[in-house]
């Protein structure tokens, strides 16, 4: 406890498997995610769809004790979707169409 204590002790008692859960999903989404459907729209949405998951977990478990940890985590979940969904908007070619622009580089 002294040595890992640190890695859950601001979460609830009854939630001291989410940190697991955290770097189950981590380690999903930085490592075996990458070398599958690489750069492409599957990928993408994936990681999304994952992202999508563990937000709606966050929510209903409510795992961190601070209210201000758990707002700002479910911001960062807002973010990261965000970045992934406008990713998959880009690589599909769909964000030129919406907004009618293109331009060459």
């Amino acid at each position: 406890m002294r040595y890992l204590g640190f890695l859950f002790v601001n979460y609830r008692v009854d939630c001291w498997w989410f940190e697991f859960f955290i770097m189950v999903y981590k380690l999903f989404m930085t490592s075996i995610l990458a070398f599958i459907w690489r750069g492409s729209a599957s990928q993408f949405a994936l990681r999304f769809l994952m992202t999508l998951i563990l937000l709606m977990i966050f929510i209903v478990y409510r795992p961190i004790e601070s209210t201000d940890l758990t707002r700002l985590q479910i911001c960062a979940l807002w973010v990261q979707m965000l970045h992934q969904f406008l990713g998959l908007m880009v690589l599909t070619g769909a964000f030129v169409e919406i907004i009618g622009v293109y331009r060459r580089l």
